[in-house]
């Protein structure tokens, strides 16, 4: 059964047809992790001591190790392939990504809001973007959800 989800998405099961501007193509569903503190996105990914993994419907907390490589082997070990984050240093963001994790990073709120906006494919609002980080988002809008 297919239902609407915004203007440029249709959900067909665990894929995605989406609009990458002219062009369609199916998204497989990719697990996803979310820092978090506080019940919002934690600000600083680095230093970042909880995920929540997202796997279609289930969310499962899990505490972080406190090395970059630690939380990078636990991410792989949780089958993670992309992570929504606050601000993340130029090395963590390189060092995840080169473990094919793709990341959605300089993003704000509160975790309910972005869960829901990160599912419709609308991150790229500006009520999710940290203050001050226009440029990050703009460097980073032809990766990861049209951001």
């Amino acid at each position: 059964m297919h239902h609407k989800t915004n203007n440029n998405s249709l959900n067909i099961s665990s894929k995605t047809l989406y609009d990458s501007g002219s062009l369609f193509a199916y998204k497989d569903f990719m697990k996803t992790a979310f820092t978090i503190w506080n019940g919002r996105i934690a600000p600083v990914c680095d230093v970042a001591t909880c995920v929540i993994i997202v796997d279609e419907d289930l969310e499962r907390r899990i505490e972080l190790p406190q090395s970059m490589p630690e939380k990078v082997e636990l991410l792989l070990r949780e089958g993670v392939k992309e992570l929504v984050c606050g601000a993340i240093s130029r090395n963590m963001q390189h060092y995840i990504e080169s473990h094919d994790i793709n990341t959605i990073p300089f993003i704000a709120g509160e975790w309910n809001e972005v869960l829901l906006a990160w599912r419709n494919n609308e991150l790229n609002q500006t009520q999710f973007a940290m203050p001050g980080c226009g440029q990050c988002r703009r460097r980073n809008r032809n990766r990861n959800h049209g951001l």
